[in-house]
């Protein structure tokens, strides 16, 4: 399934996807889609992905989402494939989206709990945020919730509060969560090397703001 969208929504508490805005409790599986997205939200409390706005209890394998996405509503989670997963899992996908956000922002997933698993991915486009911020996953929690294989290829991320959270790979990250390791990597536009900085305080400069001024 292949869709080409463009979405200006302004309501507070909506579900707004590339493909679907929220796919709940159904135990299915997403597979082998595309979304091309132009989508713009103003709305507090949203959840917006380019591919799938909310996720629970869902697979989705093969897929890969495009294009741009803006998001200027306070406590929204916007991701470049889901902005909120939920139990199920994200594999053998990636987005190229350029995404603006304000709080849990990520080049796939916003926010990831549930005992999710993301597993062999990867987000290219850069990403701009207040904070919980990353180029996969900004914030990661609850028992079993776990991301491996996957590679932050961001040229550039940049996020607004530096007394918050932001990296590479996953901003924000709790105890409960499956413990982060070294399998998911980000290559340093600069030097092309292959890094692996975790979860970092966003007073490190390093953190907010990656790649050219």
């Amino acid at each position: 399934v292949s869709s080409v969208v463009q979405i200006t929504a302004t309501g507070s508490n909506t579900y707004i996807g590339g493909l679907v805005g929220i796919l709940n409790n159904n135990s299915r599986t997403v597979s082998q889609c595309t979304a091309e997205v132009n989508i713009s939200s103003s709305g507090t409390g949203c959840y917006i992905g380019g591919l799938i706005g909310k996720s629970s209890n869902t697979v989705t394998t093969g897929c890969y989402s495009s294009g741009t996405i803006q998001v200027t509503g306070n406590n929204s989670m916007t991701g470049g494939m889901a902005g909120y997963l939920s139990g199920g899992g994200l594999s053998d996908s990636y987005s190229t989206a350029t995404i603006s956000g304000t709080q849990r922002t990520a080049g796939l997933v916003g926010q990831a709990d549930g005992g999710s698993q993301i597993n062999r991915c990867y987000a290219t486009g850069n990403i701009t945020g207040i904070y919980y911020g990353a180029g996969i996953v900004g914030n990661l929690s609850g028992t079993n919730t776990k991301t491996t294989n996957c590679v932050a290829l961001n040229n550039q991320l940049t996020f607004t509060d530096q007394s918050s959270w932001a990296a590479r790979v996953i901003g924000g990250y709790d105890e409960a969560a499956g413990d982060p390791d070294g399998s998911n990597l980000w290559t340093d536009p600069a030097s092309d090397k292959r890094c692996y900085p975790f979860i970092l305080p966003m007073g490190n400069d390093n953190a907010w703001m990656i790649g050219a001024t």
